[in-house]
């Protein structure tokens, strides 16, 4: 397949407005349960979790849109049964391990993309 396949901003956006909605929200109660006098330091680890698996959502839906839209553009041999594939984003350090990494400092965490049938 050497055709650009792209998602739709539009509906990218449409599905993922639960999402975005909900995280502000955690986000929003995060705030809140600082104490006063440390709003920033009792709040800002829960926040940039909330905003990593937030992150980690958002791509991960990315990419599976690109594969499913990928997948209508391809047809294998011609047969019109296509493989279902599905997208995974680990933490390239822990294959066991999904989602936002807690406790230390921010970092750059290198990513692997699985794709599987």
């Amino acid at each position: 397949m050497d055709r650009q396949v792209d998602i739709s901003a539009e509906q990218f956006i449409s599905q993922m407005r639960g999402e975005f909605e909900e995280s502000m929200r955690q986000v929003a109660l995060a705030v809140n349960a600082a104490p006063n006098g440390q709003w920033i330091n009792a709040s800002e680890l829960p926040v940039r979790d909330i905003m990593n698996e937030f992150k980690r959502k958002v791509h991960q839906k990315a990419l599976q849109m690109r594969v499913d839209a990928a997948e209508g553009d391809f047809s294998p041999g011609g047969s019109l049964i296509r493989p279902r594939y599905s997208v995974m984003i680990r933490n390239a350090g822990d294959p066991t391990e999904s989602g936002p990494i807690t406790g230390g400092e921010p970092r750059s965490i290198p990513l692997r993309v699985f794709v599987s049938p």
